[in-house]
């Protein structure tokens, strides 16, 4: 129950009531002031920022995370799992994390976020409608590699930027008949394992889409593709979360560098002519 002069604080509730006592000194060891300096995290990992409000015109923090237990430590490792700025708990132990903290979320006092962790006593998860905020400094902000180098290759591919889906078929896909084209998908895609994927079978480009599709081709850009906003390649890539994978309907493509880009293509135009004329090697 908030306290009548100050609704910033709880005080007590129908048979409950809230129970301070004055600190013994430092040298102390009482289990009360240890309860009270573990509070918060003390991991590198993280900086305690304070206690925010929540629901306050919309959540803080916009994502739930599953957790293995409720805890100050088991909320920060799905944060940094996830790749997220942010993290909070609230009342005993629900975590929330997202890029930013929504501008209807103040600090407030402190004792808003005094209920123990529902898994450690010893931290303090937040409280009704209150977070134990925290930053993860372990983020990092996603983004589209300049250049990806081949696992094991000198080849390098660059990115050439955002594309929109094309009007008459895939932007990375086949513009003709005689034009050949390869896709994939998994769980883990990263640029990384598309890049490898499509210089294995010999294409020039590759565009990365909806967090977990790889796209080939040796044609580039076509069937209508345009170039599109930054903004609208935003999807991280489902085995990299610090890394964008296009979005929906939109791709972050590459290109092979020039300089690697004959030897691309050469080794295309012989997998294709191997695939027709059944022999096992290529005279010229």
């Amino acid at each position: 129950m908030y306290c009548s002069g100050d609704k910033t604080e709880y005080c007590g509730a129908g048979n409950r009531l809230s129970v301070y006592t004055i600190p013994k000194p430092a040298s102390s060891t009482s289990s009360a002031t240890a309860s009270a300096s573990s509070s918060t995290s003390t991991s590198s990992a993280t900086t305690y920022m304070n206690c925010y409000s929540d629901n306050n015109g919309g959540r803080a923090l916009l994502t739930r995370l599953s957790t293995t237990s409720s805890s100050v430590d088991a909320c920060q490792a799905a944060a940094q799992k996830a790749n997220l700025n942010y993290f909070g708990l609230e009342y005993g132990g629900e975590c929330w994390a997202g890029n930013t903290i929504a501008t209807t979320s103040t600090v407030i006092a402190s004792g808003s976020c005094s209920m123990a962790c529902n898994s450690n006593s010893t931290q303090k998860c937040g409280g009704p409608n209150a977070l134990s905020m925290y930053r993860n400094n372990l983020y990092a902000a996603p983004s589209n590699p300049s250049n990806v180098t081949v696992s094991g290759q000198t080849t390098q591919y660059r990115y050439m930027g955002c594309y929109t889906e094309g009007s008459a078929g895939r932007t990375i896909g086949s513009s003709s008949a005689s034009t050949s084209a390869y896709s994939t998908s998994n769980t883990n895609m990263t640029v990384e394992n598309c890049a490898a994927a499509c210089y294995a079978k010999g294409f020039s480009f590759f565009g990365v889409e909806y967090s977990s599709e790889c796209y080939c081709n040796n044609a580039g850009v076509v069937n209508g593709g345009a170039i599109a906003p930054s903004a609208d390649c935003s999807m991280v890539c489902a085995g990299n979360k610090s890394q964008y994978c296009g979005g929906s309907g939109r791709l972050s493509v590459y290109s092979v560098a020039t300089a690697t880009q004959a030897k691309v293509k050469a080794k295309s135009k012989l997998r294709r002519y191997d695939s027709y004329s059944g022999y096992g090697g290529y005279s010229g």
